[in-house]
């Protein structure tokens, strides 16, 4: 028994059972059949062309016919013809057939049949090619490639061992075997190969031969052309490309190209993702060459499908044993796939560059499917043609996948930003990219060639330059003077291009010069001023306004009996010779024309005068003048004579009356006709119209437009037009009203009348407003409070606010308290005794005035905060408004308590201590005892976190966003209806307090100590005089011989009831 390990050493190599060399014959089939101890494989001759479908081959796996050998592999061979004569090898799989392990036979194909019939036979079955072939060669020439110092084989094979072959120089001349020559050269024959040769030692030598087949007594001839190829080290890198670019869709046929740079000659060998060419579905071309000599071959792949995705591989070996590839990644899109993709390759996107460069290039990789479209926009936004220009040179490579733009010969007006703009079937894309180009100043002037004399006039400097320049004007007054420094403004219009401009008064001809720098350079342009007291030196003017005149055209209308009075001036700098023409002939003095002329120190003029104008004077009147150099120059006026038409509107959009929103824009048109031409004149309310406001109202073309750009409610009344002329008048008149918008419903009562439009009708002077007497709620009966009393004028209540001063409580007052503890020692008022403290008209027994306290559970309480009133206080010392407004208090440093209503001043103050107290001798108060009130000392102020503090809040309490500043809800026990502390103020002493205690004469207001109203009438304690002086005192007043503070005051007056 022989172990496997001793097979594989004993019979490592395959086995044909077959002789070395047969001969089959043609048409016929034939099996081999080959054993190993390996999988097999069979190699057999290459075939070029469509000769590959003349024979079939094939193989099957036997089992082994020898024990000794584990593998068996039968190779059929279907219709053999002769371009299939040659080696057959079998060998391991894992192996090339060069191997040594490799076994081979080589296998003849007879050519000759005995039989014609039989032959005739065969051809219904198999395609039968030339069956009297005695060479595998096949054409006129064959081409050979050899490599200079190795030997060369001459492939003169016959197709059977029976054909003689002959080897013949192409001078006729036979080649001599076996022998060398002078040359040292030596040819040999194998008839398995065809001639060997070692004449290989010229380079790039072409020999041509001729073989000479012969079988009985039959010739055939093949040309083979041989050529010697220098040795090279290796093949160049080829290249691999689908046509498409990357954009085959299913379904459609892939060409892939793989051409390399090579003069030798190769061969190329195909691998698909699915392994070998599939020749049912694929082709390849034959070798071609490019236009720069490269070689290259196509392989086709029809009606494509998903399948065939993937990783293609083109292999290129020589003669020489050289080899090199180049794969490529196909892709194969689905029919609605679709995607587009575009950046710049090295990531620049914005380039700075210098003016005057050669160029800048952008390369933008662009990746899409479908194949995308691209277009190149300019920084002017403008089509960049595909190609080469002056200025640019932009391409689009759809193999590559790349767009460039080459912009050529870089200037400052380059500077911007270019697009690159790639769109396909399905989508599009763009890419900005911008060129930044630096430069010097360049500079000119622009200006009139005149400039009326005294007269404001502009003159602008423009200068191309990136970075921002610095600009720099000097004015030369006359033609004598220095230059002198002005002042300009700058103005920049784009981004490389910057304007200033000056204005002038010139009352002589000189010059300005305007330069600019930046760190690129400078530059600098000077200019002439010239003066004329005629609009740009010369010019047609002086119609009466009642001529109506097209600027544009030149064309005057005038009345038939109206005298024409016209003249044409000149600059005496640039023209002489001025003259008035008609029909080509000069005008002179007569009895139909009047011809005046008139010189200044600036102009020549002349004048023409038409007395009487009629029909007979229509027509073209032309001022001629002779400029610097020599050449007539003109200006033209038409007249046209027309008989007298009245005035009339011949267009408007005024109507009766037109109602609109404030502040909407209102133009009110009235454009009139007629001959001579009419004036038009507006009234308002029967007054004659001039704007108030200039900037906002505006009267324009010829008095007939007046435009509102937004309208306010003194515009409102009636405004009206009225045209005239000789002839009549003619007029038409609006009433202009404005809407009350409608209320919004959804919005709050506050909220609605904040959105109320403002009306100045409903204004009224301050001193016609009275409110008199005090709302009393207290219900006599029970001696509680009745929200009901009082009700109608809480329908409309003002609230408290900052920035109103006038928006008080016109129905309300209230009085200084004081709040105690036990020991009858002031104290801040307890968290539960905050709230509004309200003045009840019915007095106690004692006459005072009594005092209601309302819950603070009822929603409001006084409120008396250090931090704002102190802030508030320096406010108004220095000057500023009162940021307040109704609920500043006093500053505590300066004032001292206050004496109130009824007190009697000259008692002695006592020491100040607290907060605001009625003492018992002037006003009731809870407070048993006299005693200090009023502490305005901050540092005795307790603290809202301190043990004595009570928790009473020292920061600003700010009003809830819902609080309303115009309306108050309706009062109702949850919500009472009242009203928080009104403002005080007592302002420093500045004169002296006048007291008169034995004559009952005091002056309340000066006192430091008086109850006062700030700080509307705060001036009014500067003012040193009687109280009749003072609006503070109602010395008229009925109330008894009591003054009451502020009882005058817009703050403090009561309402009539």
């Amino acid at each position: 028994m022989i172990h496997a390990s001793t097979i594989e050493s004993t019979f490592s190599k395959p086995e044909i059972l077959s002789k070395f060399e047969t001969i089959i014959e043609n048409n016929d089939n034939y099996t081999v059949f080959c054993q190993g101890n390996k999988p097999l494989k069979w190699t057999t001759p290459e075939v070029a062309g469509n000769k590959k479908t003349w024979t079939t081959i094939f193989t099957k796996s036997e089992n082994p016919i020898s024990p000794n050998y584990q593998y068996g592999s039968r190779l059929h061979i279907i219709n053999m013809t002769y371009p299939f004569v040659g080696f057959y090898y079998c060998h391991h799989e894992d192996v090339d057939k060069n191997d040594y392990e490799s076994t081979s036979v080589y296998l003849y194909v007879n050519g000759e049949l005995n039989d014609k019939n039989e032959r005739t036979k065969i051809t219904f079955i198999f395609f039968i090619p030339d069956n009297d072939h005695f060479s595998i060669l096949d054409g006129e020439l064959e081409t050979v490639v050899v490599t200079q110092f190795q030997e060369a084989i001459i492939p003169c094979r016959p197709t059977s061992p029976d054909v003689h072959v002959t080897l013949y120089l192409i001078t006729g001349e036979p080649v001599h075997l076996d022998t060398f020559n002078d040359l040292e050269t030596l040819y040999r024959y194998e008839r398995l190969y065809g001639f060997f040769t070692n004449d290989t030692k010229e380079k790039e030598k072409e020999y041509m031969f001729e073989c000479l087949f012969s079988k009985n007594g039959v010739n055939q001839t093949v040309l083979i052309l041989m050529t010697v190829e220098i040795p090279i080290s290796h093949l160049a890198k080829p290249s691999l490309r689908d046509r498409s670019g990357g954009h085959t869709v299913v379904g459609d046929t892939l060409f892939l190209d793989c051409e390399i740079k090579t003069t030798n000659s190769i061969s190329f060998h195909w691998t698909t993702p699915s392994g070998p060419i599939d020749r049912f579905r694929m082709n390849t071309t034959d070798q071609n060459k490019t236009l720069s000599g490269n070689i290259f071959q196509t392989l086709l792949i029809y009606n494509t499908t998903m399948e065939d995705k993937g990783k293609y591989i083109c292999n290129i070996t020589d003669a020489q044993d050289h080899s090199s590839y180049a794969d490529l990644e196909v892709k194969i899109y689905d029919e609605n796939e679709y995607f587009l993709n575009i950046s710049e390759t090295s990531n620049i996107y914005s380039i700075v560059a210098s003016a005057g460069e050669e160029y800048v290039q952008w390369s933008i990789d662009v990746q899409g499917h479908p194949i995308p479209m691209v277009t190149w926009l300019n920084h002017m936004n403008e089509t960049i043609p595909l190609g080469n220009s002056t200025k640019y040179v932009a391409k689009f490579s759809r193999s590559t996948n790349e767009a460039s733009l080459k912009i050529k010969n870089i200037a400052i007006n380059d500077l911007g930003y270019y697009t690159i703009l790639a769109s396909n079937k399905k989508t599009e894309k763009m890419l900005s990219l911008f060129l930044n180009v630096t430069d010097s100043p360049s500079v000119h002037i622009e200006s009139r060639p005149f400039h009326l004399i005294n007269r404001p006039s502009t003159i602008k400097c423009f200068a191309y330059a990136n970075p921002k320049p610095e600009f720099k004007w000097e004015y030369k007054p006359c033609q004598t003077c220095n230059f002198i420094p002005v002042n300009a403004t700058v103005l920049k219009t784009k981004s490389f291009e910057f304007i200033s401009q000056v204005t002038i008064n010139a009352s002589q001809s000189g010059s300005i010069k305007c330069s600019a720098s930046n760190y690129k350079g400078y530059d600098e342009a000077i200019s002439g001023i010239f003066v004329s007291d005629i609009k740009n030196g010369f010019d047609i003017f002086g119609l009466e306004s009642t001529v109506d005149l097209d600027e544009e055209k030149m064309v005057a209308v005038v009345a038939r009996g109206e005298t024409i009075t016209v003249t044409c001036g000149a600059s005496i700098y640039n023209y002489s010779g001025i003259e008035w023409l008609r029909n080509e002939q000069t005008l002179t003095e007569g009895d139909r024309y009047k011809i005046s002329k008139s010189y200044t120190e600036f102009s020549n003029k002349i004048n023409l005068e038409i007395p009487q104008a009629n029909f007979s004077d229509n027509g073209l009147y032309v001022c001629r003048v002779i400029g610097q150099d020599g050449e007539y120059l003109y200006k033209n006026i038409s007249f046209y004579i027309s008989d007298p038409i009245p005035p009339r509107i011949r267009q408007t959009n005024m109507k009766d009356e037109l109602e609109i929103n404030i502040p909407e824009k209102m133009i009110i048109l009235c454009e009139a006709s007629g001959i001579p031409k009419p004036t038009v004149t507006w009234y308002k309310n029967g007054a004659l119209f001039e704007p108030s406001e200039p900037k906002r109202i505006k009267v324009y073309s010829n008095n007939e437009k007046i435009l509102f750009s937004s309208t306010h409610a003194g515009d409102e009344g009636t405004y009206k037009c009225v045209i005239r002329n000789k002839m009549g008048v003619a007029y038409k008149q609006q009433t202009v009203k404005f809407k009350i918008e409608n209320i919004n419903p959804e919005l709050g009562i506050d909220d609605q009348a904040e959105l109320l439009p403002y009306n100045k009708k409903w204004e009224f002077p301050i001193e016609d407003l009275k409110l008199d007497n005090y709302i009393d709620q207290v219900d006599p009966k029970t001696g509680k409070i009745d929200y009901m009393i009082g009700q109608e004028l809480f329908d409309r209540s003002y609230s408290v606010s900052s920035d109103r001063s006038n928006a008080q409580s016109p129905s309300l007052k209230y009085a200084a308290l004081t709040f105690s503890n036990s020991s009858n020692q002031p104290v801040l008022p307890p968290p539960n005794s905050m709230g509004d403290y309200r003045e009840n008209t019915h007095t106690g027994a004692s006459g005072a005035t009594e005092i209601t306290t309302i819950s603070p559970d009822d929603g409001h309480y006084i409120d008396l905060n250090d931090p704002y009133l102190v802030m508030n206080t320096q406010r108004i010392e220095s000057g500023e408004s009162d940021y307040l407004a109704m609920l500043s208090p006093p500053t505590f440093e300066v004032l001292s308590s206050p004496h109130y209503v009824n007190e009697n001043v000259c008692q002695e103050p006592l020491e100040d201590s607290g907060y605001l107290s009625m003492k018992p001798n002037t006003v009731f108060s809870p407070r048993l005892e006299d005693g200090q009130v009023f502490d305005f000392n901050i540092s005795n102020r307790k603290h809202l976190n301190s043990e004595d503090g009570n928790g009473h809040e020292l920061l600003p309490m700010l009003r809830q966003p819902s609080e309303s500043d115009g309306e108050t809800p309706l009062p109702t026990p949850i919500t009472p209806n009242s009203f928080s502390n009104p403002t005080y103020h007592i302002p420093p002493r500045i004169l002296e307090e006048t007291r008169d205690c034995a004559n009952n004469n005091t002056d309340i207001v000066k006192s430091v100590d008086n109850y006062v109203n700030m700080p509307q009438n705060k001036t009014i304690v500067k003012e040193k005089g009687n109280p009749s002086n003072n609006p503070f005192v109602n010395v008229n007043s009925d109330k008894g011989g009591h003054n009451y503070v502020n009882s005058n005051s817009r703050d403090w007056e009561s309402v009539q009831v």
